[in-house]
């Protein structure tokens, strides 16, 4: 099955529920602000200007996050969906931003064109897709979005561990994901899951962080 009934299920929930956390299919807004948080950790401000791509932007709630916390001036945000619905929501939302509509794996962006890159519950839903294919599409858009990247990318995966199972989402443990980022992307890479939800994030750097 086709990775773009992925577009097709977002669009019933932002139908059903507006650009809301349910719009997205985030079950409560505090997980989803606890996501953005561990996205953001990603980021170093202290560049000047960052450059932000946000895949699977929805509405533009990590903008939102993004503007409440921090409002860096050096911002540059860049908001890709591929659902023309959610890019509408978002532009609704945030008419001043940059939002498009684009398959990044059929259209991608030039190499080294921004600085960072987040995928936030791009990879968690399934639906009809089998487990293979599944994974195939996430190597594949992981590998063209992490070319326009000149510094890193934060990606988030439903744990294997965790204490249910549901056969419309996929789920990667950690050994595949690191063989993965080694092959596609890079040797540099870290886990984290310590923030309470039933997933982790990994965050893939394509230079040592230096940091210990």
């Amino acid at each position: 099955m086709s990775y773009l009934q992925l577009k097709d299920y977002y669009e019933r929930c932002l139908a059903d529920h507006g650009p809301t956390h349910l719009g997205v299919d985030w079950p409560n807004p505090e997980g989803m602000e606890t996501r953005y948080k561990v996205m953001a950790s990603l980021i170093d401000w202290a560049d000047a200007p960052v450059h932000v791509l946000d895949v699977g932007c929805g509405p533009g709630f990590f903008l939102d996050y993004l503007h409440k916390t921090a409002s860096p001036p050096n911002l540059r945000y860049r908001g890709v969906d591929i659902s023309p619905a959610m890019i509408a929501a978002a532009q609704a939302r945030h008419p001043q931003a940059a939002f498009e509509a684009r398959d990044l794996m059929e259209d991608p962006l030039e190499e080294a064109s921004v600085d960072y890159a987040v995928f936030n519950g791009v990879f968690t839903v399934r639906q009809d897709m089998s487990e293979q294919d599944a994974f195939d599409f996430t190597a594949r858009l992981l590998s063209a979005v992490f070319l326009a990247c000149r510094r890193g990318l934060a990606v988030n995966f439903m744990a294997p561990h965790a204490d249910y199972r549901d056969d419309s989402l996929f789920y990667l443990a950690f050994d595949e994901a690191a063989q993965l980022f080694k092959a596609k992307l890079s040797r540099h890479f870290r886990f984290r899951s310590d923030y309470g939800l039933w997933e982790y994030t990994a965050f893939v750097y394509r230079a040592p962080t230096g940091s210990l």
